[in-house]
C-alpha cells in the first residue's frame, strides 16, 4: 500500500463515508420497507381475499419479469464506475437509452399479442399497460440508485427510495378506501394504478435527469459493454428468485395453504435480517470495488496489506449479521406470537434454519461481488442456476418425507452450497484472495451450532428466562464490540442535527 499520507487520508475518508452511507441505508430501508410491511393488514381488510391474491400474483409477475425487461443493466453501474470514470454520466445516459429501446420493443410485442399475454399472465388490459409503463421506469430508478450507491451519494439515494415508496403506499390506501365506499370500481385496478403511478412518475423524472446529466449520449460501445456484463445476470436473478420462492410454492402444493402460511410467517422474521444485509451491502460493495481497484493499481508487494484492509470490515459485518441472527432466534417464540398468534406457533422452529440461509446468502453475495468486479458474470449465472436446479428436487423429496419444516433446512443447505461454489470459483478460477473463507464461514457455522442449542429452549419451562438472559448478554457484548462505531454514528447524527438547527437559527427572519 502506498505510503502517501494523502492517499491514506482519502482511503480513510471513503471508509467513513461508506459507514455513514450504511447507517443511512439501514435506517431508511427499515423505515420505508417497514411501512410497506405494516400496511399489509390494511390492504387485507380493504380488499377481499381473492382481490388481494390477484394483487400479490401480479407483484410476483413483476418481480420475475423485471430482470428480463431491464436486461439487468443496472447491475453494470458498479463496475462501469471504474471502467468509464471519466464518462460515467454519459455511460448512464447511453445504457438508459438501451433500456428504453428494449422495453419499447417488448411492449410493442406484448400489445400486438395482447389477448394471448393477458391470458398467459392472468392480467387484464389495465394491469398489462401499467406493467409495460412501470418496467422501464423501475429500471431507470434501479440504475440511478446503483450509480448513486457507487458514488456514495446516500442522501439522494434515500430520497429516491422515500419518494418511490411512501407516496405510492399512502395514495394507494386512500384510493382503495375511497373507491370501496360508494363506487363499483374494480378495486384491483384501483390498487395497481394508484400504487404504481407514483413510482412511474419518479422513474420518468429520474430518466429525464439522467439524459440531461449525460448530455443525451448514446454509444454502441457502452451498449456492448453493458450487455456483455449484464445479460448473464438475468438467469442468475431468475434462479435466485426460484431459490427464494420455491419452498413456499412447493409447501402450498404438497402440504396446503395453511402450512404455507405458517412457513411464510417465519420468512417475515428472516426478512429483518435480509434488510440489514441489503443495507450493509449497498454501502460496502462500492467501497470494495474502490479498494480492489486501488490494490490492483498498486505494487504487488502491497497486495497483502490491501487484502487485510478488505478482510477486517467484512469480518466485522459478518459478526454483526450473526449477532442479529442470534437475537432473532432467541426472541423467535415471542416475535411469532406477536405476528401470528397461537395458530402460527410452530413457525418458531422454522426461523433458525431460515436465518442460517440468510447468513450463507450474505457470504455468497460477497463472492458474487468479486465476480462482478472481475466481470465474470457468466460464472455467477452458472453457479446460481446449478443450485436452483438442485433446490427443486431436494425440496420435493424432503417435504414429502419429513414435512414442510424440512424445506427450511433444504433451503439452508442450498444456500451453503451456493456460497461454496461461488467461493471455489473466485479462489480457483479467478485467483482472487482478498477474502479467505475460513473466518466468516467459521462465524456462520458457530452461529448454526448456537441455533441448535437455542431451539430446544423454546419448549422448556425455564427456557424463556434463559433466552432473555442470553439476549441481554449478547446485546451487552455487541455494544462492547461495536461501541466505537455506535458512538461515532450517534455523535455524527447529533452533530448533523445541531448544525442544521444552528443554521436555521442564524438565518435572518
Amino acid at each position: 500500500m502506498g505510503n502517501n499520507p494523502s492517499e491514506k487520508t482519502a482511503s480513510n475518508e471513503r471508509g467513513r463515508l461508506a459507514l455513514k452511507a450504511g447507517v443511512w441505508y439501514l435506517v431508511s430501508i427499515f423505515v420505508i420497507r417497514g411501512l410497506t410491511f405494516l400496511t399489509t393488514p390494511i390492504f387485507t381488510r380493504l380488499l377481499t381475499k381473492d382481490q388481494y391474491g390477484v394483487v400479490r400474483v401480479y407483484e410476483s409477475w413483476l418481480d420475475m419479469l423485471l430482470p428480463v425487461f431491464g436486461l439487468c443493466i443496472y447491475q453494470s453501474m458498479s463496475r462501469a464506475k471504474l471502467d468509464f470514470e471519466g464518462e460515467y454520466y454519459e455511460y448512464h445516459s447511453s445504457v438508459q437509452a438501451l433500456i428504453m429501446v428494449f422495453c419499447g420493443i417488448l411492449a410493442a410485442l406484448l400489445l400486438i399479442f395482447r389477448s394471448t399475454f393477458e391470458s398467459l399472465l392472468s392480467m387484464n388490459t389495465v394491469m398489462l399497460v401499467t406493467m409495460l409503463c412501470f418496467m422501464p421506469m423501475h429500471s431507470a430508478v434501479a440504475a440511478y440508485q446503483n450509480r448513486e450507491k457507487q458514488l456514495l451519494h446516500y442522501r439522494s439515494n434515500v430520497l429516491v427510495m422515500a419518494l418511490s415508496a411512501i407516496p405510492a403506499t399512502l395514495i394507494s390506501i386512500g384510493a382503495v378506501w375511497f373507491f370501496k365506499t360508494g363506487t363499483d370500481a374494480d378495486l384491483v385496478n384501483v390498487r395497481i394504478i394508484s400504487f404504481y403511478a407514483p413510482q412511474i412518475t419518479v422513474g420518468a423524472v429520474l430518466a429525464v435527469s439522467v439524459f440531461i446529466q449525460g448530455r443525451f449520449t448514446v454509444k454502441l460501445s457502452h451498449w456492448r459493454y453493458a450487455l456483455r456484463f449484464s445479460l448473464p445476470l438475468i438467469p442468475h436473478l431468475l434462479a435466485m428468485y426460484v431459490l427464494a420462492q420455491c419452498d413456499r410454492l412447493m409447501i402450498k402444493q404438497l402440504c396446503g395453504d395453511d402450512l404455507a402460511a405458517v412457513f411464510s410467517l417465519a420468512v417475515s422474521l428472516q426478512y429483518v435480517l435480509s434488510l440489514m444485509i441489503d443495507a450493509v451491502e449497498g454501502s460496502w460493495v462500492p467501497w470494495l470495488f474502490e479498494k480492489l481497484a486501488e490494490r490492483d493499481a498498486d505494487a504487488a508487494e502491497n497486495r497483502k496489506a490491501h487484502n487485510a484492509d478488505i478482510k477486517k470490515p467484512f469480518n466485522t459485518m459478518m459478526l454483526a449479521a450473526c449477532g442479529l441472527a442470534l437475537l432473532l432466534a432467541l426472541a423467535a417464540p415471542e416475535l411469532i406470537a406477536v405476528l401470528g398468534g397461537e395458530p402460527y406457533a410452530e413457525a418458531r422452529y422454522i426461523v433458525a434454519p431460515l436465518l442460517l440461509s440468510s447468513l450463507f446468502a450474505f457470504l455468497s453475495r460477497l463472492y458474487v461481488s468479486i465476480e462482478k468486479y472481475n466481470k465474470r458474470t457468466l460464472l455467477t449465472a452458472v453457479s446460481t442456476v446449478i443450485v436452483a436446479a438442485v433446490n427443486i428436487p431436494l425440496n420435493y423429496i424432503f417435504i414429502k418425507k419429513y414435512g414442510y419444516i424440512a424445506a427450511a433446512y433444504t433451503t439452508a443447505f442450498c444456500y451453503m452450497l451456493l456460497m461454496l461454489i461461488h467461493a471455489a470459483a473466485v479462489r480457483l478460477l479467478i485467483k482472487e484472495d482478498c477474502i479467505r473463507l475460513s473466518v466468516p464461514l467459521g462465524m456462520v457455522l458457530c452461529c448454526g451450532a448456537c441455533f441448535a442449542l437455542i431451539m430446544p429452549l423454546y419448549g422448556a419451562a425455564w427456557g424463556a428466562a434463559l433466552r432473555y438472559s442470553l439476549a441481554a448478554l449478547l446485546l451487552a457484548a455487541a455494544y462492547l464490540i461495536f461501541r466505537r462505531q455506535i458512538n461515532d454514528a450517534v455523535a455524527g447524527f447529533i452533530k448533523n442535527i445541531s448544525s442544521k438547527s444552528a443554521k436555521k437559527t442564524s438565518e435572518p427572519r
